[in-house]
């Protein structure tokens, strides 16, 4: 695995645990498993070319989840 590799993991695994972050401090709380939270991130990276889906904001981050619920 290179070093770009590594660091995309991690990114993509920070932007997964963003959203459920979000998901848990919603009101009332939303259940990661119903969502493609993988699919999710990675449609972010592929429309703004980061993984960094905090960056988007809360509002981006909801719609995010909205349309990658299973």
């Amino acid at each position: 695995m290179t070093h770009h590799e590594r660091d995309d993991r991690q990114a993509l695994a920070a932007g997964e645990t963003y959203l459920i972050h979000v998901l848990e401090t919603s009101d009332p709380p939303g259940n990661p498993d119903h969502y493609r939270i993988t699919d999710a991130v990675e449609a972010h990276h592929a429309s703004t070319g980061s993984y960094d889906v905090e960056a988007g904001g809360l509002d981006a981050a909801r719609e995010l989840l909205a349309r990658h619920a299973k």
